[in-house]
């Protein structure tokens, strides 16, 4: 770390591809120096006529420094130095520019309309621990970039870097239509519409929607939040009150639309409104709030100041977000809310230098106290498990393992690199969660290491990596020809692995599994690879899977041809038309893209999936919840084979099961509800295992196989639902009924009901069987425990 001064500087210079200066070109500066905390800083400096700029920055404890340069005809590059990584920063560094692509497209109403004046943002998204906004070394780089659409609805963009074109998110608004956002994400066709300029983008108008906030005697509250959609939705809209207490929306989506309503004194109120071209005024009434208070201490029990406190919104807290709240502790440790609920919430507090609090119940019109803890230290030191020597560098990662059999580390919220000759490092842990350490570099297996017990604060821990080779080898066609720009991932398949497959390419979010080129000679190498596992290769020429053990005895990964999926679904004899389905990998941790591999039948039931790796898959139903929100459901196994095509019929085989569901008390409340059921298995307890073998065993037996099945299943408007597919065996049929709004998997159910049933063994499935009527009873509130 750089501390030889409080000010420091390196003149930059910037050329174009030829290598000639670029005058006029913008060079900003951001670095991060630790203060009482990291402090991000800023600023920004114009090349002269020899594209020259001295760029000075703060040293004193300057953790790492990014430059980046920008030009109107040439797209960007930026370069961050790491210095707790053991970078030096320079006195001079040059930064190239690279031609620059040009992407356009139009924005157009339902009706083919072009939408003047819509505003078309371009943003860098990063994609992956390998694309990470933490990456150092020089890169491509592109500063978020507003367009404005004209009378003929189009737009265009330049200066961008082609190698960032899939890193690019464009956002799209305008004040009477729906916004709309995408990313790009390596889709070829969208690439080639963006560069052709020939992409179309379709905004949706909406419905104007009003109504009044008042108080328990109707009088108007003026001033009151209103919001019309859910939060963090694109959909979302605010306005306030006037002095009437009037709102007025004249852009809200037709459907179900949730709202909320805050005012300070008042409890917050929400609820779903199917909103229309002839709704009536919308009428919020809101009763006074409650107090709610408390008192941040620390372990001593000395007040803490300026502590951030908010609602944890990680908590499913109630059907809706009409709660919101944030403060900061006085110099008393103090912090009110007199427009808090009846019911006790959940709240989050943080202050640097002690723990992050999550999950803290805090009830009204009660003394609240909070202790935070001073934040652990970690303090370690990396050593060779063979020569028992330090490792100099190597990344670190803190979070949080359930059991020490785990292979994968969940809620990390830091990685940091180090290079350091002794191996030491240093980190502090703001979660009071984390229990373990994840240790990787190059040349090492990743490794996992528990966090003993701190002591004064200080939780010291050796971790020893064991030596690991590269995985190298040459992938090729069934002929002998070498395959470049091959996508090759080396996986222990965990399940807990963040890899998606898409139609190409893997997409990778975990740095346990990072994915590798090939070359011009079809050659490969996979730093630090799993020491067993599958090594898994997609191309445009086919796909490959052999294990690790194979792949370094051989040294060669030979690409099968792509094979695809013709199939039929029935249920009780009669086509299913409509429905969406997924291919999937089996057992093998990796998901697959349902842009890619989704197919829906048509009105025979006949669907087709084409570009399906060989090998064992499966087919599921993609089972709707809410608008961009489903599940999955009837698991049916698939082998496809090379260059074939696999027949497959889903469905007419199991019970086919119809039923009703009613309410047992007519509803009072006029929020729109979501029906839908789910089937699962009842299995006996698990056996007890002698031994590690046995445990796994049992987990790839038809046995677990059978406890883990479960079929999901929706209720229609009248109440009616089929389901069908079901095995033999005893099931607990399970239904619930939920608002109906944006945010499907924050809704606690309103109304729940079940029933349990066999299916016998020779159940015919062009008979269905009638399991009868479900009756659903209002339910419980829910308590969440941690």
């Amino acid at each position: 770390m750089q501390n030889s001064g409080d000010s420091g500087s390196i003149l930059i210079t910037v050329i174009d591809p030829e290598g000639a200066p670029l005058s006029d070109s913008h060079v900003e500066i951001q670095y991060l120096v630790l203060e009482n905390t990291w402090t991000p800083r800023a600023n920004s400096f114009t090349t002269d006529s020899n594209g020259m700029a001295v760029v000075s920055y703060h040293a004193q404890n300057l953790q790492n420094l990014e430059i980046s340069a920008s030009h109107t005809n040439f797209s960007g590059r930026k370069m961050k130095w790491n210095l707790e990584s053991g970078d030096v920063i320079p006195a001079t560094y040059t930064l190239k520019l690279a031609p620059a692509m040009n992407i356009g497209g139009t924005i157009v109403d339902a009706r083919n309309n072009p939408i003047p004046g819509a505003t078309v943002s371009l943003s860098r998204v990063w994609l992956g621990p390998d694309d990470h906004p933490d990456k150092k070394g020089e890169q491509s780089d592109f500063p978020t970039q507003k367009y404005t659409t004209g009378p003929d609805g189009r737009w265009s963009a330049d200066s961008l870097p082609a190698d960032l074109l899939g890193h690019i998110m464009l956002d799209i608004a305008h004040s009477n239509f729906f916004g709309t956002n995408f990313t790009v994400g390596r889709n070829p066709e969208i690439e080639n519409q963006l560069r052709d300029k020939t992409l179309q983008i379709v905004l949706t108008a909406g419905t104007r929607a009003r109504g009044f906030v008042l108080d328990e005697n109707d009088r108007p509250i003026a001033g009151a939040g209103v919001a019309a959609g859910g939060r963090y939705t694109m959909q979302r809209s605010e306005t306030r009150t006037d002095s009437q207490g009037r709102f007025d929306f004249e852009n809200v989506k037709e459907g179900n639309v949730s709202f909320t309503v805050t005012a300070p004194g008042y409890q917050g109120v929400s609820k779903i409104v199917p909103i229309n071209s002839s709704t009536p005024d919308i009428i919020f009434k809101l009763s006074p709030g409650r107090l709610l208070h408390g008192v941040v201490m620390n372990e001593s029990n000395t007040p803490l100041a300026n502590v951030h406190v908010s609602l944890d919104n990680t908590i499913v807290q109630s059907l809706t977000d009409a709660s919101e709240f944030s403060a900061i502790t006085d110099d008393e440790g103090k912090f009110s809310w007199n427009s808090a609920p009846a019911a006790s919430q959940y709240f989050y507090f943080s202050k640097p230098g002690y723990e992050l609090k999550h999950r803290v119940l805090l009830t009204p019109d009660a003394d609240n106290v909070i202790i935070l803890s001073a934040a652990r230290r970690l303090e370690g030191r990396v050593l060779d498990s063979s020569t028992g020597q330090p490792i100099p560098q190597f990344t670190i990662r803190t979070g949080q393992r359930p059991t020490r059999e785990q292979t994968t580390l969940y809620n990390t919220q830091q990685s940091r690199d180090f290079n350091n000759e002794d191996g030491r490092f240093t980190i502090q842990l703001d979660q009071g969660d984390d229990n373990a350490v994840q240790v990787w570099n190059d040349d090492h297996y990743t490794k996992i290491e528990p966090l003993p017990d701190a002591k004064d604060g200080v939780v010291e821990v050796t971790i020893r990596l064991d030596p690991a080779d590269a995985l190298k080898g040459t992938v090729m066609t069934a002929d002998g020809t070498p395959v470049p720009m091959a996508n090759v991932l080396a996986t222990s398949g965990s399940q807990g692995i963040f890899v998606q497959m898409q139609r190409n390419s893997f997409q990778t979010y975990d740095p346990q599994a990072p994915v590798a080129v090939t070359d011009q000679q079809g050659a490969f190498s996979v730093k630090s690879p799993p020491a067993h596992g599958t090594l898994m290769v997609i191309a445009n020429a086919g796909f490959a899977s052999a294990s690790i053990d194979e792949v370094r005895a051989t040294r060669v990964v030979v690409l099968q041809e792509f094979g695809r999926i013709e199939g039929t679904l029935k249920a009780a004899g009669a086509p299913v038309p409509g429905q969406s389905l997924l291919f999937t990998m089996s057992n093998s941790g990796i998901q697959t893209d349902p842009q890619t591999y989704k197919a829906t039948t048509d009105d025979q039931g006949h669907f087709t999936m084409e570009k399906i790796p060989p090998g064992e898959g499966s087919i599921v139903r993609m089972i709707p919840l809410a608008a961009n929100a489903w599940t999955t459901s009837h698991n049916t196994l698939v082998t496809v084979l090379s260059g074939q095509t696999t027949q497959v019929t889903l469905g007419d085989t199991g019970a086919v099961l119809r039923g009703t569901v009613r309410f047992e008390s007519p509803s009072t409340n006029d929020t729109p509800l979501r029906i839908s059921g789910r089937l699962n298995a009842q299995a006996p307890p698990s056996p007890a295992f002698k031994s590690a073998a046995e445990a796994q065993s049992y987990m790839n037996s038809p046995e677990m196989r059978r406890r883990l099945t479960y079929y999901f299943f929706k209720v229609d408007a009248n109440g009616n639902f089929q389901v069908d597919g079901i095995e033999p065996g005893t099931y607990i049929i399970n239904v619930s009924a939920e608002p109906d709004a944006e945010r499907v998997f924050m809704a606690q159910p309103v109304a729940q009901g079940n029933r349990r049933i066999t299916v016998p063994e020779n159940a015919d499935p062009m008979n269905p069987i009638d399991v009868g009527d479900i009756w659903l009873r209002p339910a419980p509130s829910l308590n969440y425990q941690f």
